[in-house]
C-alpha cells in the first residue's frame, strides 16, 4: 500500500518543477490529491495519464437518450456540464441502424447500447443480432431484469458468453433495487444471487452493474459487495443513481470513502440522466461529490430535497480511473473514441 499527499501541485516554467504543498496547479486552480492518511491499493492497471480536473474526460457510462432528436439537447447539456462521453443505453433498433452516423456526426461522443427489459423471456437478441451490433461499433448490451426469474437461463448464458467473445460488455445489469426504495421485493438477494451465477459462468465477459449492484446504500451492502469483487474480476458497478443514497449515518462516509479508494478499478461513473431531466448542475453535482470537501445536494434524482451529503474529497488519481480510464479499459468503443478525440489511452 502506498500513501498520498495532500496536495499535488505541478508548474510549468519552461521547465517542470514540482513544488509541493502550495495548493496551486498551473496558474493556482489547485488539484485534488485526496487526504494525508489516504492508502491506496498496489496492482492497479496504471494510468496511461493523470489529467488534472481541468483536461480531464469523463464518460458517463449510464445514461438514456429515447429519440433521435434528443441526442443534440444532450450533448449541449454535456458541453455545459463537461462530460466528454455518455453511452445511451436505450439504443433502439433505429438507434442501431443509425449507429455509424450518429458515431460520425457526434464524433463518437454518443455510444449506443441496445437494451433488453423483459429477460424473464429469453434475451431478444440473436447470434446473429450481437454480431450485426458488434460490425455497427454498439459499446455493449443493457440488461433490465430486476425482478423477473430467467436471466440466468442456458440459452442467456450462451448469449452472454458471444457477447465476452465479440468484446461487447454487458452494462447497466440492473438486478434488484434497494430495500429503501418504493420497489422492495422479498426476493432481492434471490435475484442478486442469479446474477451472480451468470457473472460467474461467463468469466471472459464483462458485467457492469448497474447503480452500484444496489450495494453502495449501506455499511452492510458495502461488505457483501466487497466480497463480490473479491470473488469476481469480471464484475463492475456504475455509480448512477447512488448518491442519493448516501446521506450519513448509513453508509458511513468513512467506510464508503475508504470502499471506493480500495475499489478505485471497478467502479464507473454515469449519472443515469436523459436529455429532459439532465441540466449543467444536476451532472456537476453529480461528480462534485466525489471530487470536493463540503455538503452537497442530496442525489441526481434527489434533486429537491433537503438533506445534503458530504463530499468524498477523491484523490486525482481515483478521479481519473472513475471517470474515463475503467471505462476505457471495460469499454472497447469507449477507448476507441476518447482516443479519437485526442486523449492518451495507450501506455
Amino acid at each position: 500500500m502506498r500513501q498520498t499527499g495532500r496536495m499535488r501541485v505541478v508548474l510549468w516554467l519552461g521547465m517542470g518543477v514540482s513544488l509541493a504543498g502550495l495548493g496551486v496547479w498551473g496558474l493556482g486552480a489547485a488539484e485534488p490529491d485526496g487526504k494525508a492518511t489516504d492508502t491506496m491499493p498496489t496492482g492497479l492497471a496504471p494510468l496511461p495519464k493523470l489529467y488534472g480536473l481541468k483536461e480531464m474526460p469523463r464518460v458517463d457510462a449510464h445514461m438514456h437518450i429515447r429519440k433521435m432528436d434528443g441526442i443534440a439537447t444532450m450533448v449541449k447539456t454535456m458541453d455545459e456540464a463537461g462530460i466528454t462521453i455518455s453511452v445511451n443505453l436505450s439504443g433502439s433498433r433505429e438507434f442501431v441502424k443509425q449507429a455509424d452516423e450518429i458515431h460520425k456526426t457526434w464524433k463518437g461522443r454518443i455510444l449506443i447500447a441496445p437494451g433488453s427489459y423483459k429477460t424473464k423471456d429469453e434475451l431478444w437478441w440473436s447470434a446473429a443480432d450481437l454480431d450485426a451490433f458488434a460490425k455497427a461499433g454498439c459499446a455493449g448490451l443493457k440488461v433490465h431484469s430486476r425482478y423477473f426469474r430467467g436471466v440466468g437461463s442456458e440459452a442467456n448464458i450462451a448469449k452472454f458468453r458471444q457477447q465476452g467473445k465479440l468484446g461487447l460488455p454487458v452494462l447497466g445489469f440492473h438486478i434488484a433495487d434497494p430495500p429503501e426504495g418504493q420497489w422492495l421485493k422479498p426476493d432481492r438477494q434471490a435475484r442478486i444471487d442469479e446474477a451472480l451465477k451468470v457473472i460467474e459462468a461467463c468469466p471472459k465477459t464483462t458485467f457492469i452493474m448497474a447503480h452500484g449492484f444496489w450495494l453502495m446504500n449501506k455499511d452492510k451492502d458495502l461488505d457483501a459487495l466487497s466480497q463480490y469483487f473479491d470473488r469476481y474480476p469480471n464484475l463492475y458497478v456504475d455509480l448512477s443513481s447512488v448518491y442519493q443514497w448516501w446521506n450519513s449515518p448509513d453508509p458511513t462516509t468513512e467506510k464508503l470513502r475508504a470502499f471506493i479508494l480500495k475499489y478505485q478499478d471497478r467502479l464507473l461513473y454515469g449519472t443515469d440522466g436523459n436529455p429532459d431531466y439532465s441540466t449543467k448542475e444536476r451532472l456537476e453535482n453529480s461528480y462534485r461529490v466525489l471530487q470536493e470537501r463540503g455538503q452537497f445536494e442530496r442525489g441526481f434524482f434527489a434533486w429537491k430535497k433537503k438533506q445534503k451529503i458530504p463530499g468524498l474529497e477523491l484523490p486525482l488519481e481515483v478521479l481519473n480511473r472513475i471517470y474515463w480510464w475503467n471505462a476505457a479499459r471495460t469499454i472497447p468503443r469507449v477507448r476507441k473514441s476518447l482516443r479519437d478525440l485526442g486523449y492518451k489511452v495507450d501506455p
